[in-house]
Protein backbone atom coordinates (compact mmCIF):
# COMPACT_ATOMS: atom_id res chain seq x y z
CA UNK A 1 0.00 0.00 0.00
CA UNK A 2 1.81 3.24 -0.54
CA UNK A 3 1.33 6.41 1.59
CA UNK A 4 -1.28 8.04 -0.61
CA UNK A 5 -3.26 4.99 -0.44
CA UNK A 6 -2.80 5.20 3.45
CA UNK A 7 -3.60 8.86 3.82
CA UNK A 8 -7.03 8.18 1.84
CA UNK A 9 -7.39 4.65 3.61
CA UNK A 10 -6.62 7.13 7.08
CA UNK A 11 -8.62 9.94 5.98
CA UNK A 12 -11.51 8.01 5.30
CA UNK A 13 -12.07 5.70 8.60
CA UNK A 14 -10.45 8.80 10.99
CA UNK A 15 -14.07 9.41 12.51
CA UNK A 16 -15.68 5.97 12.29
CA UNK A 17 -15.33 5.97 16.32
CA UNK A 18 -17.95 8.62 16.44
CA UNK A 19 -20.49 5.46 14.96
CA UNK A 20 -18.78 3.23 17.83
CA UNK A 21 -18.97 5.87 20.42
CA UNK A 22 -22.89 6.77 20.12
CA UNK A 23 -23.39 2.97 19.54
CA UNK A 24 -21.93 2.56 23.10
CA UNK A 25 -19.51 -0.28 21.25
CA UNK A 26 -17.95 -2.70 23.96
CA UNK A 27 -14.07 -2.61 23.07
CA UNK A 28 -13.21 -6.48 24.51
CA UNK A 29 -9.49 -6.98 25.51
CA UNK A 30 -8.98 -3.02 24.67
CA UNK A 31 -7.51 -1.12 27.25
CA UNK A 32 -9.56 1.52 26.69
CA UNK A 33 -7.75 4.03 29.37
CA UNK A 34 -4.42 3.94 27.96
CA UNK A 35 -5.35 4.85 24.44
CA UNK A 36 -7.01 7.75 25.56
CA UNK A 37 -4.41 9.30 27.18
CA UNK A 38 -1.91 8.66 24.08
CA UNK A 39 -4.65 9.69 21.71
CA UNK A 40 -6.74 12.23 22.91
CA UNK A 41 -6.21 15.63 23.79
CA UNK A 42 -6.43 17.16 27.33
CA UNK A 43 -8.19 19.78 28.04
CA UNK A 44 -10.04 21.64 31.02
CA UNK A 45 -9.38 18.46 33.32
CA UNK A 46 -11.02 16.13 31.04
CA UNK A 47 -9.97 14.39 27.59
CA UNK A 48 -11.77 15.34 24.70
CA UNK A 49 -12.34 13.37 21.23
CA UNK A 50 -13.64 10.33 22.82
CA UNK A 51 -14.23 9.22 19.40
CA UNK A 52 -10.25 8.55 18.29
CA UNK A 53 -9.75 5.68 20.78
CA UNK A 54 -12.97 3.37 19.18
CA UNK A 55 -11.85 4.16 15.72
CA UNK A 56 -8.26 2.71 17.08
CA UNK A 57 -10.37 -0.10 18.14
CA UNK A 58 -12.02 -0.55 15.13
CA UNK A 59 -8.56 -0.46 12.94
CA UNK A 60 -6.82 -2.89 15.48
CA UNK A 61 -10.29 -5.21 14.64
CA UNK A 62 -9.96 -4.80 10.92
CA UNK A 63 -6.76 -5.42 10.09
CA UNK A 64 -7.14 -8.73 11.01
CA UNK A 65 -9.44 -8.76 7.77
CA UNK A 66 -7.24 -6.41 5.66
CA UNK A 67 -4.32 -8.06 3.10
CA UNK A 68 -1.45 -7.87 4.29
CA UNK A 69 -0.21 -5.11 2.28
CA UNK A 70 -2.23 -2.94 4.23
CA UNK A 71 -0.15 -1.64 7.39
CA UNK A 72 -2.07 -1.59 10.42
CA UNK A 73 0.65 1.28 11.36
CA UNK A 74 -0.10 3.64 8.38
CA UNK A 75 -3.66 3.18 9.11
CA UNK A 76 -3.08 3.85 13.03
CA UNK A 77 -1.84 7.49 12.11
CA UNK A 78 -5.64 8.74 11.49
CA UNK A 79 -6.24 8.08 14.96
CA UNK A 80 -3.56 10.79 15.84
CA UNK A 81 -5.44 13.77 13.72
CA UNK A 82 -6.73 15.33 17.17
CA UNK A 83 -2.78 15.21 18.25
CA UNK A 84 -0.10 14.67 15.59
CA UNK A 85 1.32 17.03 13.44
CA UNK A 86 2.11 13.83 11.04
CA UNK A 87 -1.72 13.41 10.46
CA UNK A 88 -1.98 17.05 9.15
CA UNK A 89 -3.74 16.13 5.94
CA UNK A 90 -6.18 14.12 7.83
CA UNK A 91 -6.63 17.17 10.51
CA UNK A 92 -6.63 19.59 7.64
CA UNK A 93 -9.47 17.73 5.70
CA UNK A 94 -11.23 17.10 9.03
CA UNK A 95 -11.75 21.18 9.98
Amino acid sequence: MSEREAVILGALLHDIGKFMQRAEVKTQNFNFEYWKEELCPFKDGYYTRLHVVWAKYFIDELCNHLPVEVKKSDLIQCCYHHKAPESDLIRQADH
